[in-house]
């Protein structure tokens, strides 16, 4: 998903993928390795994205990335997406 959203905005970026149970993305794009190579990939990569939908993997992960090593923690939003705000008196803002 993070690939197809690079894409669709025509960015030039190396993106490359680490997990814990596959070698490759379902779209084929080999692994660089697991969430433990993290630290020692911090030499060859500055910028991470963190996609992980469970919120009881990522806070935690998160932490310790933000906490321990020199990445800068990137966010991938796609331009398709819907933003509002409610107001205090109910009234809701699209952004």
């Amino acid at each position: 998903m993070e690939y197809k959203l690079l894409e669709e905005q025509d960015l030039e970026l190396m993106l490359d993928f680490v997990d814990d149970e596959r070698k490759t993305t379902p779209n084929g794009i080999e692994v660089v390795g697991a969430t433990h190579d993290i630290d020692e990939l911090a030499v060859e990569y500055s910028n991470i994205i963190l996609a992980i939908g469970n919120p009881d993997v990522r806070l935690p992960m998160l932490k310790r990335i933000k906490e321990e090593t020199p990445y800068l923690i990137v966010s991938l939003i796609s331009p398709k997406i819907l933003c509002l705000t409610i107001r205090a008196d109910h009234e809701w803002l699209y952004h």
